[in-house]
Formats: structure tokens, C-alpha cells, sequence
């Protein structure tokens, strides 16, 4: 998205160019994943205005609530209308326009209407788990460069609780030397890896570099640093090279998001396992998941994950012996 995007128009003279750097500056605060949804946003409440013939900006409130049951009529997770109103909020204020105050009780019932009516719970990711790693071991092939880093992929993503944004570019064309991770941000000891983590989605400017020191498992598959090695040696990659390229022929090529998920997906199915149940997210959830399972301090698990908040709670995947603790404890207190 650029700046034309939101309407921005040339202005002149002195006053004028600090005025266009101005609203620039509040356009290149946004992430280019933040701008992306914002173009989705602005064109499913434009589509919705054209239809209706509403004037779309500046937003008032009886339009506001015709959108927002539009969109109830449209979605199915309460989250996502939710968001699609947020974005239109967010649009409003790049522009400095009035925008309709969300917490007015007449926005807050509509929105707990449409969620009660829709009753939607939300699909969660299974957690991959160190026993489905290495079961699925059994199925790649070691001596493929291609296979070995989407090994890689995996084993790193889970120790690091990773989103997959931080492991790997979203398009073909879209490698950043500046946000992913290169195969210079590693560096190899006796007994681990140490990853050094530059951006994420919580760390957007440059403000602060995170390091994950990875332990060694020698004689497992799952091992961090063997796979790592493993996969970079057949790659034959320079330092500058992506941590997870692979070597094609006679050239050096990265994995991408989708490509990577649908790889996975298709070693679930060879393996039998529902493929359905998996996403990117299933590294992330079940590394801290495993994390605390095996007893691991909530605030390692908060630091290892980068969570800002206490939201990685949410992450966590309880087994029945994990809740049955609770009970225990307090029977045994006499």
C-alpha cells in the first residue's frame, strides 16, 4: 500500500510539504502486513457504500451499524467483523476524519448480538510435539537439500516458539536481510545454537535484537543444530543467503510461507495424520506448550516466545495430567 492509496494528495509550499511528510509518517508507521489488511478493509466498505449508494467518509453512525451488521450477515467469526470495523477506524484517523466512539453501549450490543448469534468458536492449530517430530522424521529425505531445510523449518520453529513470519518470507521477491533470518544470525557452539532474532511482530523498528540459544540433542533428528547444519551444508549458502534456502540445481533458492505450509501438510497426509489439524501456527503453540509441560517457568517460556503480554497463556496446550495437577494440589492440602 502506498500513499495514494489512502487519498493522499501533493500539497505545496512550505507548509504544504511539512503537512504531506506528516501524514507520510503516520501512513509508514503501519507494518506492510498492517497496510495490506487496511486495503482489505477499505475495499470491502467501499464495495458495501457503492451497493447501498452511501457516501463512505467521513463514517457516521447510523452507516457504521448498517456495516457492521452487513458484515454479520457476511462472516463468521465475530473476531474478524471486529476487525474489519477496527481497520475502518484506523483508516479514519490517517485521515484525521470523525469516526463513531466503539465503546458506545449501542456498538457494544450489537457487536455481543452478532457474536451470540453466530456462536462461533475459533479453530485452533494443533501443537506439533517432539513424539509427531519424530515420527515425521521417518518420512523426509536427509540427503535432499530441499527437504532437509524444510526440516529445519520445522525443528527450529518449534524450539523457538516461532511465528512462522519470523522464519520465513511471505512471496517469492519479498527476502528482507533486514527482518529474516540469514544464515549469519547463527552461530554454532559445542553444545547449541544461538539464533539472533532482529525483527519480528513485536519488534518492528530495529529497537532491539533477541538471542535464542538452542540446545543440542546429538544422536536425535529433532536436534537444532544438527538440522541446521545438516541443511546449510547442502545448501552450499553464504552468510548473506536466507537460514532456510536450499540449493536448486546450480542456484540458491528460499522457502516461502505458503510453500512451506503446504509441504507440511502433504508429509502429514504420507504419514496418516490429518493435515487440517496443522497450520504454521502449530510450531509456535506446541513449542511453548511442550515448554510447560515439561516444567519449564512461565517467565522463560514469555522471554523465549518474545510475547509482550501475558497473552502467550493463550498459546498453551493443556494435557489432562497438566489439569489434574490442580485438584492435586489441593487435595493435598489437609
Amino acid at each position: 500500500m502506498d500513499n495514494t492509496s489512502f487519498g493522499v494528495f501533493l500539497f505545496t509550499g512550505p507548509k504544504g510539504r511539512l503537512l504531506f511528510k506528516a501524514q507520510q509518517a503516520r501512513i509508514n508507521s503501519l507494518a506492510k502486513s498492517t497496510r495490506s489488511n487496511l486495503e482489505t478493509h477499505l475495499r470491502a466498505f467501499l464495495y458495501f457504500c457503492m451497493y447501498l449508494a452511501i457516501t463512505p467518509f467521513p463514517v457516521d453512525s447510523s452507516t457504521l451499524t448498517m456495516y457492521i451488521q452487513y458484515l454479520g450477515d457476511n462472516m463468521r467469526a465475530p473476531g474478524t467483523i471486529k476487525n474489519y470495523v477496527f481497520g475502518l477506524q484506523t483508516l479514519s484517523q490517517l485521515k484525521q476524519w470523525s469516526f463513531p466512539v466503539l465503546t458506545n453501549s449501542m456498538f457494544r450490543m450489537q457487536f455481543k448480538g452478532i457474536a451470540r448469534s453466530l456462536a462461533h468458536t475459533p479453530k485452533r492449530a494443533t501443537p506439533m510435539c517432539p513424539p509427531t517430530l519424530l515420527y515425521l522424521s521417518q518420512f523426509f529425505d536427509f540427503s535432499s537439500s530441499y527437504e532437509s531445510s524444510m526440516w529445519a523449518v520445522m525443528v527450529v520453529g518449534f524450539f523457538m516458539f516461532s511465528r512462522i513470519s519470523n522464519l520465513l518470507p511471505p512471496k517469492k521477491g519479498r527476502f528482507d536481510r533486514t527482518k529474516q533470518l540469514l544464515k549469519s544470525d547463527v552461530k554454532v557452539s559445542a553444545d547449541s545454537v544461538i539464533v539472533l532474532v532482529k525483527w519480528s511482530k513485536v519488534i518492528q523498528l530495529s529497537e532491539r535484537l533477541v538471542t535464542l540459544p538452542l540446545k543440542a540433542i546429538p544422536g536425535s533428528p529433532i536436534c537444532p543444530k544438527t538440522s541446521l547444519l545438516n541443511a546449510t551444508r547442502l545448501a552450499k549458502s553464504k552468510d548473506s543467503d536466507h537460514l532456510f534456502s536450499y540449493r536448486k540445481k546450480q542456484s540458491i533458492s528460499t522457502i516461502i510461507q505458503s510453500e512451506f505450509i503446504s509441504f507440511l501438510r502433504k508429509k502429514l497426509k504420507s504419514a496418516g495424520l490429518d493435515p487440517k489439524l496443522y497450520s504454521g501456527h502449530s510450531l509456535r503453540r506446541g513449542g511453548a506448550s511442550w515448554a510447560f509441560h515439561s516444567g519449564v517457568p512461565s517467565e522463560l517460556i514469555k522471554h523465549h516466545g518474545d510475547w509482550s503480554s501475558d497473552s502467550y497463556l493463550v498459546y498453551l496446550e493443556f494435557s489432562v495430567g497438566d489439569k489434574l495437577k490442580t485438584t492435586q494440589f489441593m487435595s493435598s492440602v489437609q
